[in-house]
């Protein structure tokens, strides 16, 4: 089931919302955190269920994508935007190797959308040819607004992007940038 992490509703088919599991033998929660607890599990219908902290959708013909992880979520201008959904779009672009996306810090939207790319061996792409590529594709408040080229990329052990190390190295990007200006 996906229930909206704010009211525990289900949503609506073709809404994003937090993907929620029953089963026999669910925790009773934290010991001695009835916040956390609060978080972790949901009741609908006098049945508790299980918040996994994913990001689904449902399809009218009751097929599920996954979007991505609640904790890795943008807000942008009041906007949601989910890494996943970017990085599958950046890595269709030829000389681009591995993409990842994280979040800037910015005074009038809150974070900013932050491209973090890995380009393929003797490839070489501007930060524009990767901000435009997105053009057509996504949403404006998806798209970009900066992008850092790296050499190595940060993964987890199973290849995944490191989306803690992506944070860090953004930020630290942003504060080099603001020193130099």
């Amino acid at each position: 089931m996906i229930l909206d992490p704010t009211t525990g509703l289900p949503v609506a088919p073709g809404e994003i919302g937090e993907l929620a599991r029953r089963t026999d033998n669910l925790p009773n929660g934290y010991y001695k955190d009835p916040e956390k607890t609060r978080k972790l599990i949901r009741y609908y219908h006098n049945q508790s269920w299980l918040m996994s902290g994913d990001l689904a959708q449902l399809d009218a013909d009751g097929t599920f994508h996954f979007v991505g992880r609640g904790s890795e979520c943008i807000n942008t201008g009041g906007e949601k935007v989910y890494p996943e959904e970017v990085e599958n779009l950046l890595i269709q672009l030829p000389g681009v190797k591995m993409a990842g996306i994280t979040a800037t810090p910015d005074d009038r939207w809150g974070e900013l959308v932050t491209a973090v790319i890995q380009l393929d061996e003797h490839k070489n792409l501007s930060e524009q040819q990767i901000i435009d590529f997105t053009q057509d594709k996504i949403s404006g408040y998806k798209r970009p607004k900066r992008v850092i080229f790296v050499d190595e990329f940060p993964t987890t052990l199973i290849g995944k992007p490191h989306y803690r190390a992506l944070r860090e190295l953004a930020a630290q990007t942003a504060i080099t940038q603001q020193e130099t200006a």
